[in-house]
């Protein structure tokens, strides 16, 4: 079974007389692609040749009817599928073409790799100064990153599902000048090998990071628990299932509310039912932002007031892309919920629904008094906002509230990003 790079490269450099079936989009990316890797295309098979062109790529375009012609046996041809649409929408057609033997599906996983690796190749045929990072084996899947080829850092995320189409505006738009007119200074940690504080330095210098779990989640809470990360199971008010660790539905909360605030309900409690830590922070058991006593020792060491993750890169704007989740009123209300409740925010949110960049996942570690602030502020936007779907008795449970958490805390840290000292760490992707 391919279900690598590696193993389809092995697979076809092992084999001769390689034809593609397909002729459009995703044959261009198979051609460069395999090219790159030293895979021989011999060329390229549709069913009928009306409306397709002659050549691809310079590989001849042959119909079914010509091969005959051609002299080549469509027995002793390896075919790859260069169709859209995966295997189920076209097993039934070639299953009906008795007369090959050899044919290829990728799979959708796969599809994805290669999207990413194409990318990787042409970012680089066209810049110098950044490189992809395609292969890092603690990436969240469908991610990758963007690497300032100069200091070796690491600057974004970026989602790789939309392949060559993102070129452009990785280009043009995912450098550090780029963030840094909308944000200021983009200041990273260094890589960390080994996530986990030891107990002595979380003490010290009182840390609490807390490990958003659920009973939803396969993942056990010893599994989480590192140094200075502390398993919390939200939406506990919703099951009487328990994971042996802090819950959210004791003291102030708003456990039941965890369909539409996620690992907000979470997010709350720590807000109202800790105190005394010199910083605390919220990650989740499949993302966890990469600390360890090296990178920590750097936070107290420079007084740093955020360690946020690594921006997230799209290649829409902000507003376009988060409208594919949420809907126009739901931004529109937030637009107009977060300058009622503070209107310095105003010229700031136009500037973030322009942009290109967001702190992904409400993934963070804040020195206390900012994540008080922070807390007020968010919770209080977001109470609006709920209150007014209630008011027309509207109950959406949809997860919406979670996606506006991470609009509320990349507003935050925009707004006060020169009054902090904001420092940024890789997210670590868990299965």
């Amino acid at each position: 079974m391919i279900q690598t790079e590696t193993e389809l490269i092995d697979y076809l450099q092992s084999k001769e007389n390689i034809y593609l079936f397909g002729a459009g989009k995703r044959a261009e990316q198979y051609l460069y692609y395999l090219e790159k890797t030293g895979v021989t295309v011999d060329g390229i098979l549709v069913s009928k040749k009306d409306g397709n062109p002659s050549e691809k790529g310079g590989k001849p375009v042959l119909a079914l009817d010509e091969l005959k012609a051609m002299d080549l046996d469509p027995k002793g041809l390896n075919v790859v599928v260069a169709l859209a649409g995966g295997t189920r929408k076209w097993l039934t057609v070639f299953c009906e073409m008795p007369d090959f033997k050899s044919v290829l599906f990728i799979s959708d996983k796969l599809q994805m790799a290669l999207n990413l690796q194409e990318l990787k190749y042409r970012f680089e045929e066209e810049q110098s100064e950044r490189s992809i990072i395609v292969n890092d084996p603690k990436a969240e899947i469908g991610q990758g990153y963007v690497m300032e080829q100069d200091s070796k850092q690491t600057l974004f995320r970026f989602p790789y599902h939309a392949g060559v189409q993102t070129l452009k505006p990785l280009l043009q738009f995912a450098t550090r000048k780029a963030f840094e007119q909308d944000f200021g200074s983009l200041v990273i940690l260094p890589y960390v090998k080994q996530t986990g504080i030891s107990n002595s330095l979380a003490v010290k210098e009182k840390i609490e990071m807390y490990v958003v779990t659920s009973h939803m989640d396969q993942a056990k809470a010893e599994d989480i628990q590192l140094g200075g990360y502390l398993p919390i199971q939200v939406g506990a008010a919703l099951t009487n299932i328990r994971k042996g660790c802090i819950t959210d539905h004791t003291g102030d909360n708003i456990s039941e509310k965890n369909r539409d605030y996620c690992e907000c309900t979470g997010l709350y409690w720590i807000w109202k039912n800790t105190k005394g830590q010199n910083y605390v922070g919220l990650c989740h058991y499949r993302r966890r932002l990469m600390l360890d006593d090296a990178s920590i020792q750097y936070v107290t060491d420079q007084n740093i007031d955020l360690v946020a993750a690594h921006p997230q890169f799209e290649k829409e704007t902000i507003r376009e892309f988060f409208e594919q989740f949420i809907c126009q009123k739901d931004w529109q209300l937030l637009k107009q919920c977060v300058i009622d409740y503070d209107e310095s925010y105003g010229s700031c949110f136009q500037r973030y629904e322009e942009n290109h960049f967001y702190f992904p996942c409400n993934v963070a570690l804040w020195k206390r008094n900012w994540f008080d602030r922070y807390c007020e502020f968010a919770f209080q936007v977001a109470g609006t906002i709920e209150a007014y779907y209630q008011s027309k008795g509207i109950l959406r449970e949809d997860r919406y509230m979670g996606y506006l958490f991470e609009q509320l805390s990349t507003l935050f840290i925009m707004r006060h990003y020169s009054e902090m000292k904001v420092a940024c760490s890789q997210i670590e992707w868990l299965n």
